[in-house]
């Protein structure tokens, strides 16, 4: 799935020089190095990936996004579905283990190993579940009614002053 950089969120400086990663607009990492004193002065100082230094303007810069689900970067504090299951999951951070593999975990507890494209998240939220019902009515000239589970309990149940016996229907979202 392509990534859609246009989503990575802005330079935050305030972020950046309390630790949160930066990256460059096409999220390749950088290092912040520095921010100039200066309010006027529109450049950072950052480190490349080879460990190059450089002044750039902070206007190339994005705050890097912890992952990637579905082509969009995820930050602390989204909030993502699950495909098996579809409860939601609150993103706190990502870690590695000793063989490099990334594992993003969740305020909710537990973490999900991420494979590239191949996770079992999703920004959708699931559909609702939905329970159906049925009632048959029995309607009476005086006002009353009665319900019943089925039509031939009705049938049975009904007396000669029957005016009507009617199905109603109705969802119930969970």
């Amino acid at each position: 799935m392509n990534k859609d950089y246009t989503l990575l969120r802005p330079f935050d400086a305030e972020k950046a020089k309390a630790g949160e990663p930066i990256c460059y607009y096409d999220a390749s990492p950088r290092t912040l190095a520095a921010v100039p004193d200066s309010r006027n002065d529109p450049h950072i100082c950052v480190k490349s990936g080879d460990g190059r230094l450089g002044l750039e303007p902070a206007r190339h810069f994005r705050m890097a996004p912890l992952a990637w689900v579905d082509g969009k970067p995820v930050y602390k504090g989204d909030v993502l579905y699950r495909y098996a299951g579809g409860y939601y999951k609150t993103v706190t951070h990502v870690t590695k283990d000793k063989d490099g593999c990334e594992f993003l975990h969740f305020a909710e507890g537990g973490n999900c190993y991420l494979d590239g494209d191949n996770t079992d998240l999703t920004w959708t939220p699931p559909a609702p579940k939905v329970k159906r019902h049925q009632r048959w009515l029995n309607l009476y000239a005086n006002g009353t009614f009665y319900t019943f589970d089925s039509k031939e309990a009705a049938d049975i149940c009904a007396n000669d002053d029957r005016v009507e016996c009617r199905l109603i229907e109705w969802e119930v979202k969970k």
